[in-house]
């Protein structure tokens, strides 16, 4: 079962790389748009990470999986919703600091600890 957990881990952590990765390809840009590795990303994210949870659900802190998992629903509706529109300044600013947010929680929440 841990190298299941540390492969889906893996993935998850390639998840959040395309997503950040796609934001930050468009930083020097005057016109956002939400790109399939946003899009995609994220949706992986989700998958993974709900993996993740069905794989440790005795050694799991629920309310940082919570918050994680509000914050991540509502990234990708938004990228959803803005894949055909684009993004103002706005909607790409809070989409960048949404992730970076996600990233702070799942390394910060709880402190050091292993697998935290």
């Amino acid at each position: 079962m841990d190298v299941v957990v540390v492969i889906f881990r893996f993935l998850h952590l390639l998840g959040f790389a395309a997503v950040f990765g796609g934001l930050v390809m468009q930083l020097g840009r005057q016109q956002w748009e939400v790109n399939s590795a946003m899009l995609h990303g994220s949706l992986f994210q989700l998958v993974t990470g709900l993996v993740l949870l069905f794989t440790q659900l005795s050694d799991v802190d629920h309310m940082k999986v919570g918050v994680k998992l509000l914050l991540l629903l509502g990234l990708l509706v938004f990228f959803f919703l803005k894949r055909r529109s684009g993004l103002s300044k706005a909607g790409f600013v809070s989409s960048l600091a949404a992730v970076v947010v996600i990233v702070g929680v799942a390394v910060f929440w709880g402190g050091f600890a292993a697998g935290a």
